[in-house]
């Protein structure tokens, strides 16, 4: 060590076992809740006295049994109102016996309209959490029952929700080896899936395709779209549409996005004594990160980083990722007993599997986690992708100013462009939403009065922002 307060930090570290690590792998489908800021509610023990089995549609699409695969995958309950959508698992990984659960709904206003594949973080967060906590057609309320959203992105857009990785919600794999170890395994099998998904609803080809994420799905979004430019360019494959993607509060380097001394002590969550007051203050925990990160050290950085977020939490009492937060009650997770009920899982076609808002697959991971995307993000940008990326302002995970910084540094052939452009307001039918920044094919957007989570504070404008960028010409 270089630095006398890292080697101070290790020993620290060591005496509190934050870097131990266990030689058996844990149970990818449990979640310990050591880390409370990354964890909400577990999924609960389940009736296994659940008439039908999970739908497994892999075989008949192989078949060219789209018609019977389509109609085997419609979900029919009196609770969803009569909105018409379509659930089961994708196959894909037939040695490990790895299935990926999706949910679709196909738009209200058009079946021309763009297609959104939605992608949670985490990583190990479900994507039904974006369903029911952010944008789709329903809301849980506290009695475990449904009721329709006001604003819900499916009135203009056809989009499918996936739980991913394997392992997180509904998808799962018959044997540890099935899990993903990096970003490439990910992509594989997200590959896998939307390539059956399109092959099962052959109409939406054509349509434009958006990839969307939050948070940890940053990474997840911007390695997606760049092997779905690189499949599209191979000759003899299918072809997806792809017209853009967009981040939420998102992480794409992590090394360069993560200053949470400075963003802490900007809105009174550290003071001066917390900063460098002490020998394992918030300063030296998060210097020592940035340095693991950098040496390639990436499963020691991931357990620092663990500490530095209960450090965090210690020093000002929150281990909410958003402002808006104060409260647990405040977390909008109704929907995992909702899902975990009997007769839902019957009509969601996943038999007995029980459901996990966030699962661990995250400690698979630990050596992909701090990597970062750089390099796939200017390939995007320099093929013409539309890019955005929209901030909350009140986030404490992924906040503006360190993914505006972030953005001004990439360097791409139009990026003066972007650096130089004004920013401006912006308005949603006379109320100021927030501030944006354009320059080139890509879109940096600043939303009032919203944490991690936008969509969920503020969903009258994040569907003005998310519709208008899927269709613009």
């Amino acid at each position: 060590m270089k630095n006398l307060s890292f080697c101070i930090l290790f020993i620290i570290l060591l005496q509190s076992n934050v870097f131990g690590v266990s030689s058996e792998d844990a149970d990818p489908r449990q979640q310990d809740c050591e880390y409370p800021m990354a964890c909400f509610e577990q999924g609960k023990v389940i009736d296994t006295d659940v008439k039908g089995s999970p739908l497994f549609l892999t075989s008949m699409i192989e078949k060219n049994q789209i018609n019977e695969a389509r109609a085997a995958a419609e979900v029919t309950h009196d609770d969803f109102h009569g909105l018409k959508s379509y659930s089961g698992f994708l196959t894909v990984d037939k040695r490990y016996g790895s299935h990926m659960f999706f949910w679709y709904y196909p738009a209200l206003i058009s079946p021309k309209a763009p297609v959104i594949l939605w992608l949670h973080g985490g990583p190990g967060d479900s994507g039904l959490f974006g369903l029911f906590a952010e944008h789709g057609p329903y809301i849980v309320d506290d009695d475990s029952r449904l009721r329709i959203r006001n604003v819900s992105w499916n009135l203009h857009h056809n989009i499918l929700y996936i739980d991913n990785p394997v392992g997180s919600g509904f998808s799962f794999t018959n044997h540890e080896s099935g899990l993903s170890r990096n970003l490439e395994n990910v992509v594989f099998n997200l590959y896998e899936a939307l390539s059956q998904f399109f092959k099962l609803f052959p109409q939406l080809e054509n349509n434009k395709f958006y990839i969307c994420g939050e948070s940890y799905a940053g990474k997840f979004v911007t390695a997606l779209a760049h092997s779905i430019k690189l499949q599209n360019d191979r000759e003899g494959g299918m072809t997806i549409n792809l017209k853009g993607i967009a981040v939420g509060n998102g992480l794409v380097n992590p090394l360069k996005q993560l200053n949470y001394q400075r963003d802490d002590y900007t809105v009174g969550f550290l003071d001066a004594t917390n900063i460098y007051g002490k020998k394992e203050s918030f300063k030296n925990i998060e210097d020592f990160v940035h340095y693991l990160i950098r040496e390639g050290n990436h499963e020691v950085a991931y357990a620092a980083f663990k500490h530095l977020m209960e450090s965090r939490n210690k020093y000002h009492q929150s281990p909410f990722p958003s402002l808006m937060t104060v409260s647990a009650t405040d977390f909008k997770h109704n929907f995992i007993d909702f899902l975990n009920r009997p007769e839902i899982r019957r009509a969601l076609h996943v038999g007995d599997l029980e459901f996990y808002g966030k699962s661990n697959v995250d400690k698979h991971m630990d050596q992909d986690l701090f990597k970062s995307e750089d390099e796939h993000l200017v390939n995007l940008l320099e093929d013409d992708v539309r890019v955005l990326f929209y901030n909350g302002a009140l986030d404490k995970i992924a906040s503006y100013n360190a993914t505006n910084e972030y953005l001004m540094g990439l360097n791409w052939s139009r990026a003066d462009e972007f650096r130089r452009s004004p920013r401006k307001e912006w308005r949603v039918a006379g109320e100021l939403a927030g501030y944006t920044k354009e320059g080139g094919n890509l879109k940096h957007v600043l939303v009032l009065n919203a944490g991690q989570h936008v969509p969920d504070d503020q969903p009258f404008w994040m569907w003005d922002l998310i519709t208008a960028f899927t269709y613009a010409n």
